[in-house]
């Protein structure tokens, strides 16, 4: 058991095992109670998923793998949500699979695909279901490689988080529900992504990639945001 395990909660846990075992970069997010940002904006727009300002005033820039401090965070807020860092910082990007306004995210997903599963192809490297259904998987991040922010690649619900991101961890908490690991980075590490992936998130011109019969070509662009948002 973690030392002090019971002052930081399941949250602050789950932050230290990644920092320690995974060297991924954590900080605290605003938790939820009953559905509301523990923040205390009624109106809050972001519920469950920006930076404690208290903690980390420059963000998710600040995310560390230094256990004090990341023991401190937690025990000044035990019930904060787990932000992990993305980009060459943390040698990760998420593929952020949205389900919401009547488009899914992950079907589209699965379109793209070379055996039409998608998400379900990929058994061997982190991924989690959102407190939204939606779903992420985790990739490692080549030092060679580019991988930004991206929204609606293609115009899909599928966005991208690599430099200059972050995204919410299990076991935090949103509006809508639960973070949960399908697949915990701490069974598997990231491994490197397929070609095809690589492509739609780096924004290669006239990248091409087979629906799921592979005789319809799909053609698409990236288009990224100038800032980071949370996935």
């Amino acid at each position: 058991m973690i030392n002090g395990s019971k002052r930081i909660g399941k949250m602050g846990e789950a932050a230290l095992s990644l920092a320690g075992e995974r060297g991924w970069l954590v900080f605290p997010i605003w938790g939820v109670t009953d559905g509301k940002c523990d923040c205390g904006d009624v109106d809050c727009g972001n519920v469950g998923k920006h930076p404690i300002a208290k903690f980390v005033p420059n963000g998710f820039k600040q995310a560390t793998t230094n256990a004090a401090l990341i023991q401190h965070w937690w025990k000044g807020n035990p019930q904060a949500n787990l932000g992990v860092r993305t980009g060459r910082a943390s040698g990760i990007f998420v593929v952020d699979l949205d389900r919401k306004n009547r488009t899914d995210g992950l079907q589209q997903f699965a379109e793209l695909s070379r055996d039409g599963c998608g998400y379900d192809s990929f058994d061997d490297t982190p991924k989690a279901v959102t407190g939204s259904d939606g779903r992420h998987i985790v990739f490692k991040l080549a030092d060679n490689v580019d991988v930004k922010n991206g929204s609606k690649l293609g115009g899909l619900n599928i966005d991208c988080r690599g430099n200059g991101g972050y995204i919410v961890a299990p076991p935090s908490r949103n509006g809508a529900g639960a973070y949960r690991w399908d697949i915990s980075p701490l069974e598997f590490g990231p491994i490197g992504p397929p070609k095809w992936i690589l492509q739609l998130v780096t924004g290669s011109a006239e990248t091409k990639r087979t629906a799921r019969n592979n005789s319809d070509g799909f053609a698409f662009t990236c288009q990224y945001d100038l800032e980071s948002h949370p996935g």
